[in-house]
């Protein structure tokens, strides 16, 4: 589809997923995978995933889910150059929470990015393996683009798990749009290292974007023609 521009942001959507860690062998817990979203290279490329997308369950979920990408859009407004880009990298991540002693047949862990002043990130970041994510891994997105959210359903927890550490996945819901916008959970997750539904601390945030107001001119009052019966062929 041609993609969604909101200032010098343009946003798509992607059915396509890696996968990067899931608990199969984790004794008596819950399953849980984590997947990246992957832009078509044919026709988004350039385009970036805002964080990762969580599940409860091993199953492959490519063409069953759908996410938002982004990418930069040229400015062609001075308001928009004087904003900035609509996407940096993050400067760093830091860990919420890895699953050591959870016998799963794999490592893994789950990292925050840590956005430049300005920017938000949209969502937590998954690795296979206990390895920081590439600061190219993602993208954040400038604070005027998007809307704070609230968290919403729990996607996941390790609270049958033996891991040494609790952990929690929780999904994101845009906030009721104002006039003439729409609000897009971006397909992201955040999560804290407890079983607790995070506080309003933990930020969660959803994509904005502005649909054209049109106001057509109301159609012509209707004129008494006749006054026999209608026949019952004639149109209303």
């Amino acid at each position: 589809m041609e993609s969604i521009k909101f200032g010098n942001l343009l946003i798509n959507f992607t059915t396509q997923f890696t996968r990067l860690w899931n608990n199969k062998g984790s004794p008596n817990a819950s399953p849980v995978g984590f997947w990246r979203p992957v832009p078509s290279a044919d026709f988004l490329t350039d385009y970036f995933p805002l964080g990762d997308h969580a599940v409860a369950g091993h199953d492959g979920i490519n063409h069953k889910a759908t996410v938002a990408v982004v990418s930069e859009a040229p400015a062609l407004t001075e308001e928009e150059r004087s904003k900035g880009n609509a996407l940096m990298p993050p400067i760093e991540f830091e860990k919420v929470w890895d699953d050591k002693g959870s016998s799963a047949h794999s490592n893994g862990a789950i990292w925050r990015p840590l956005p430049p002043t300005g920017y938000v990130a949209m969502g937590l970041v998954a690795t296979d393996g206990y390895e920081k994510p590439s600061l190219n891994t993602i993208r954040c997105v400038r604070a005027d683009l998007v809307i704070a959210s609230y968290i919403s359903d729990p996607i996941w927890n390790n609270r049958r798990s033996p891991a040494r550490l609790d952990f929690s996945a929780w999904g994101i819901s845009p906030p009721g749009a104002a006039a003439g916008e729409v609000y897009l959970s971006a397909g992201t997750f955040v999560g804290v290292a407890s079983y607790t539904k995070p506080s309003v601390h933990i930020a969660a945030y959803s994509l904005r974007m502005q649909i054209p107001l049109q106001a057509k001119a109301p159609p012509p009052a209707p004129a008494l023609a006749s006054e026999r019966q209608p026949s019952p062929f004639e149109k209303a």
